[in-house]
């Protein structure tokens, strides 16, 4: 009886024991490799080791994994190969557009088994140099996945056109609302309302043969603490609003509605926000001066700035001045005092 145990191993480890004549690694996340005949090319993005028991014996045999070949088509775990350095004629293998789609300006790839989808902004060319000879390798950079998350840079994936069932673009369509993972906030199309959501669902709907992905938000809460039912459409307050901006901001008690409502959901807390921050994006309702919309959602705020320029309240009795400063001397308290952000 054989038994097989496979081990994900750390790169540096796996370098040390193993070495790494066969393949070569650009970086933690991408290994590329060719076969012993130098005609098919493979960018891998981890590493594995499989262990086999055999009675008392044990062998091991290291691979790389998470491969696809220069036709973006993914392979399964590699066990042995050649450095590309070691082949002529290498210097474009890598250079190839048939791991992403790109066309009428959207850049797309998926992961290998088609569970992530990635939108990104520039196809950019590295080039990799070794003893005199140079490998040129295309990558995405500037990402995002169909989450909301940043990536930086993607080496290898999948044309999701080609090689992911029932892909659809609008699983990117997600500028109507903000997301952080672990919140969601929208606007209503006025931009007078304001909803803070705990999950994201998809509906699918079916034409024929054709289906189409489409998002909801949902287990939201309005800022006065109302469960509302799914939401389908609206806006990203900080894009899409005309929402205040200022240097630095200091934020604490961070809440998902501006006051409790009848739901138990409504009026907790959210964020771990507790202090400055810079480059504050906020808004501001009506009947709520204690509180502005952030990304961290309805928040208590400190500023020494006030008045309708920036939407803010004085705190602590203070007065807001003509020029939009909070304070308690005649200078802020007399003439042209902004009675509606401020004691005057």
């Amino acid at each position: 009886m054989k038994l097989y145990l496979i081990v994900l191993l750390n790169i540096t480890l796996i370098n040390n024991v193993f070495g790494s004549n066969w393949y070569y690694s650009v970086d933690d996340d991408i290994h590329i490799v060719a076969n012993s005949k130098c005609n098919k090319f493979y960018r891998c993005n981890d590493f594995g080791l499989e262990a086999i028991v055999d009675h008392k014996k044990s062998t091991t045999k290291f691979f790389l994994s998470g491969c696809i070949d220069e036709n973006g088509n993914a392979v399964s775990n590699i066990y042995s190969g050649k450095n590309p350095f070691d082949c002529k004629n290498v210097s474009n293998a890598f250079d190839n557009d048939n791991w992403y789609y790109s066309k009428n300006n959207k850049i797309m790839t998926a992961n290998s088994n088609c569970s992530r989808y990635y939108k990104c902004n520039e196809v950019g060319l590295m080039e990799i140099v070794e003893n005199k000879k140079s490998i040129a390798m295309n990558f995405l950079y500037e990402c995002t996945d169909n989450n909301g998350n940043y990536v930086n840079y993607i080496h290898s994936g999948k044309n999701p056109y080609k090689m992911c069932k029932n892909f659809s673009s609008s699983i990117f369509d997600k500028d109507w609302y903000y997301s952080d993972n672990d919140k969601y906030i929208v606007a209503n199309s006025n931009c007078n309302k304001f909803y803070t959501c705990e999950e994201l669902g998809i509906q699918v709907s079916v034409n024929g043969k054709k289906s189409v992905e489409s998002y909801f938000l949902t287990d939201c809460i309005d800022e006065n603490g109302n469960v509302v039912s799914n939401i389908y459409s609206g806006k990203n307050p900080f894009k899409s609003c005309n929402y205040h901006t200022l240097s630095s901001l200091n934020l604490y008690d961070c809440r998902n509605s501006y006051k409790s409502g009848k739901s138990k959901n409504s009026y907790k807390i959210i964020s771990k926000q507790n202090g400055k921050i810079k480059d504050a994006k906020y808004l501001t309702s009506s009947g709520t001066s204690g509180r502005i919309l952030t990304k961290y959602g309805w928040c208590k705020y400190d500023s020494d700035r006030c008045g309708k320029d920036f939407g803010l309240h004085c705190h602590s009795n203070y007065c807001c001045s003509k020029y939009g400063y909070c304070g308690n001397t005649s200078n802020h308290c007399g003439k042209n005092c902004q009675s509606n952000f401020g004691k005057c």
